[in-house]
């Protein structure tokens, strides 16, 4: 199966609170994932950055193609 998006050392910090520190891990084509944890734990900020609805540190690549470089359009019609 291949990598469709791949988030590399992506963190996010909101003044002094860290929301995601570091976070590594790719989705395949093919697959169903879901995201899990506790209130607070940055569910929501991580769909936001993997949509591009927040700014962050680090990498997220679509097919190969980092985020940072594409418009929210493309972005949410991958």
């Amino acid at each position: 199966m291949r990598t469709v998006i791949k988030l590399e050392h992506v963190s996010k910090q909101f003044s002094e609170e860290q929301v995601l520190k570091d976070v590594c891990f790719e989705f395949q084509e093919g697959k169903i994932y879901g995201i899990v944890g506790n209130n607070g734990s940055g569910k929501s900020i991580l769909v936001k950055t993997l949509l591009g609805f927040i700014p962050y540190d680090g990498q997220i690549l679509l097919g190969g193609i980092d985020t940072k470089e594409l418009n929210r359009n493309t972005i949410r019609n991958y």
